[in-house]
């Protein structure tokens, strides 16, 4: 509601109600479902006086509320010295709109370290680490990777950390993060508190601050971790950590646990922090970077008002992370106002508590009970490749894997209804038999066929037919091969098969709940629409950029230049994207466009061009829904939502070097340096080929396992995997050219699932 005063009208806004001590405000009366009824407070609960809170807050945190905020229970009083700081929060830019902060929130998501990466450094403030098992992995602990780890080894309750602290370095203890305190002198270790670490919820834990003395040693002890049932049978994982003498650290999450049912650990980082690493994230020297150069309309900003801009919208997360969990209280709630978040849905993915709420709301939602046993599905892929190589062949398409699966599926022929909102730890969804192909499928097969249908669906070449009718090229990939865009495709405007685009939504819900990928090449205007995020004319330009530079044209034309180049030709009609032509009017294509009623026909083709897909995406949304709570849909970004369905589709040889595990080989052989060395030679797309040849999946997050290549296999030979392991089998090289050969070879020619057993015909 900032920006009210340059629009000169009122605009429906949220009342964030915050304490700047972040508690004391009874929220048991709190209507769960009130849409938009007033919060009740208990005003009683607040500890301390309205004096004493407006002269003790800081003085850039009044005057962003001042001016953003409607003060329910106080009207703050700024200093007189700083009101030009006022003026600074209280009023954006000139020219500054709502999409600058759109862009602000981004770019301070990428750049700004908010505790989601790996800040201090704890050799400066610890002279050993020792570990209670698996001494040889205890360097993950500090190498700042969140995808690295230290698993322990051992019988329940003997885990730990030990950290030998350098002499000096105090860890501030808060009275509010530990339950227990008790002091010691580093020989004898007393327990000084114990933290219960729900893993579910993704956020970062200070496990100890605010220590009044020096301590020479630091241990954290796992004392349990294990799943237990509550009283709605769900499964919820527990961690107790014992902190013997001091504690450390870390930032807010860094301390990460991967917990698998059982009594060993996962712990991706232990991380101490001061307090200038934690204060020093947001700069002005951040605006002053050669980054904000891809960000040009942010970029005509001085880095002054990028700076101020920036307090008062991460004041307003503040404000709104206080306050989420009344905002959204259920996932079954019915979001009649969350949908007024569309408009500031960039903005919110600087929210520190949204992403523990999402998980939540998945968990709570999920199926307290899976299919058992999980379907079996007969597929046919030699059949699925000649339709894929004719598909004037079979018109209806009912050979292509897709439609197999989907019949098979379906609850009349395999007995059960699938609804897809399971625990992540329902890894595999169906169980598949490749006809003609030996295949044992424990995970692997069916993963495979995820990738199959996502090849059919979106087919990542240019040069093959599409085998499926669901979606089309879009113009950009077409017809502008310089086109940035020119990768993605969009549903057929002409295909009216809803149930199964539904079944679409309904396997982007299950990869969004799972670590499973779909990968889907569609636009951000596809993704916005799925979201619900605010779509403009601009965001077509993903689709036909060709388009929206016609209309632009037009749009500022003189009479005589749209006389000689588009009077004869322009008439009331456009092309959708399936190639069709769609009339504007009665009779459209035969009417031509006369100059003064040029806008009055771009205004016609806008609309029909923003909305000649809604059908198809309302029935892919429909499916959506039916996994993914309403709720998350509406506070997710779309680049988040495509990112959890699709995965990442960057794929780094560092990343794969971050994931990669080693089973009796060792890092410096000579098979483990050619592959990378190998890797280094690859484009993305080769990448992630492999990816798929060793996991099933084609994107990530995947688990990589490298392993010596079986007895008897010939030097120079080609590698195998293991895709429901997800493991590489690679044999003895020659040099690393020849490496690059055989696991290129491998990645682009291997299709089939055929050493499990021998082949079958059925």
């Amino acid at each position: 509601t900032g920006q009210n005063h340059q629009f000169k009208k009122k605009h429906q806004g949220w009342i964030l109600v915050s304490s700047s001590y972040n508690s004391h405000i009874d929220t048991s009366q709190a209507k769960s479902k009130s849409k938009g009824l007033p919060l009740l407070l208990d005003y009683s609960a607040l500890s301390y006086s309205k004096k004493d809170c407006r002269f003790e807050r800081k003085g850039w945190e009044i005057a962003t509320e001042n001016a953003y905020s409607l003060q329910s229970l106080y009207r703050s009083t700024l200093p007189s010295t700083d009101a030009n700081l006022e003026r600074k929060l209280s009023i954006p830019a000139e020219n500054w709109r709502l999409e600058h902060d759109k862009l602000l929130a981004i770019y301070l998501s990428e750049n700004m370290d908010n505790g989601n990466t790996a800040y201090g450094d704890v050799k400066d403030y610890v002279e050993s680490i020792f570990v209670s098992s698996v001494e040889e992995d205890k360097d993950a602990l500090t190498d700042g990777n969140q995808a690295s780890y230290w698993e322990s080894d051992g019988s329940q309750g003997c885990h730990w950390i030990r950290l030998n602290i350098r002499k000096g370095v105090i860890i501030k203890y808060n009275k509010h993060n530990c339950q227990f305190v008790k002091g010691g002198d580093g020989v004898n270790m007393k327990k000084i508190g114990e933290v219960l670490v729900d893993c579910t919820i993704v956020s970062d834990i200070a496990v100890l601050q605010d220590m009044p003395e020096y301590l020479s040693n630091i241990e954290i002890r796992i004392k349990e971790c294990k799943g237990s049932l509550k009283d709605d049978n769900r499964i919820s994982y527990v961690v107790t950590m014992a902190l013997l003498t001091n504690l450390i650290v870390t930032s807010e999450p860094y301390f990460l646990f991967n917990l698998d049912e059982g009594i060993d650990t996962r712990i991706h980082g232990v991380k101490i922090i001061t307090s200038s690493d934690m204060s020093n994230s947001l700069t002005i020297d951040l605006f002053k970077s050669k980054k904000i150069e891809r960000f040009p309309l942010l970029a005509t900003f001085h880095s002054d008002i990028l700076y101020y801009r920036s307090i008062a919208v991460l004041r307003f997360i503040e404000l709104f992370d206080s306050v989420i969990n009344l905002v959204i209280p259920d996932w079954s709630e019915d979001c009649t106002n969350i949908c007024n978040f569309k408009a500031i849905r960039q903005v919110l993915q600087l929210s520190k508590r949204r992403q523990a709420l999402i998980e939540r709301l998945l968990r709570d939602s999920q199926t307290k009970c899976v299919p058992e046993p999980i379907p079996k599905v007969y597929l046919d892929r030699r059949l699925a490749s000649i339709h894929k190589s004719d598909t004037s062949r079979d018109p209806t398409a009912e050979n292509a894997l897709f439609n197999q699966l989907y019949n098979e599926l379906r609850p009349e022929n395999c007995r059960l209804r699938l609804d897809y909102r399971w625990s992540t730890q329902f890894e595999q969804w169906w169980e598949c038999k490749f006809v003609s192909e030996g295949i044992i499928d424990q995970g692997g097969g069916f993963r495979d066929s995820l990738a199959d249908i996502a090849e059919e669906l979106c087919p990542s070449s240019e040069d093959v037919q599409i085998p499926l009718p669901f979606f089309v090229r879009s113009f950009n990939q077409m017809h502008d091969a310089a086109n940035v865009h020119r990768d993605g495709y969009i549903p057929n405007p002409s295909c009216k098969e809803f149930a199964k685009y539904e079944w679409i939504g309904q396997l982007m819900g299950a990869c969004f709940r799972s670590h499973e990928c779909l990968v889907l090449s569609l636009p951000s205007f596809i993704w916005k629409k799925l979201t619900g995020e605010v779509i403009t004319w601009m965001d077509y330009a993903t689709v036909d950029e060709a388009i929206v530079r016609l209309l632009a044209t037009l749009e500022s034309i003189s009479e005589e230049k749209f006389n000689s180049d588009y009077a004869e030709v322009l008439t009331y009609s456009t092309s959708l994207s399936d190639g069709s032509t769609f009339d504007l009017k009665s009779n459209g294509s035969e009417i031509p466009v006369l100059y003064k009623d040029r806008l009055d026909y771009i205004q016609l083709v806008r609309e029909v061009r923003l909305h000649e897909v809604d059908e198809q995406i309302n029935n892919i949304k429909k499916g959506l829904l039916r996994v993914i709570p309403k709720a998350v849909l509406h506070i997710l970004t779309w680049q988040e939502l495509e990112k959890r369905v699709c995965g990442n589709p960057a794929i780094t040889v560092q990343e794969l070097k971050n994931i990669a595990r080693y089973d009796d080989i060792e890092t410096d052989d000579s098979r483990i340096k050619y592959f990378w060395k190998a890797l280094e030679n690859f484009s993305n797309e080769d990448r992630s080929r492999l990816l798929r040849f060793v996991t099933g999946r084609r994107r990530l997050p995947a688990p990589l396992y490298i392993c010596p290549s079986k007895s008897g296999a010939a030097e120079d030979s080609l590698p195998e995997s293991a895709t429901c392991s997800s493991t590489l089998f690679l044999p003895e090289y020659s040099s690393a050219k020849v490496a690059e050969e055989k696991l290129l070879y491998a990645a682009y020619n291997c299709t089939s699932i055929d050493t499990d057993m021998r082949t079958w015909d059925d």
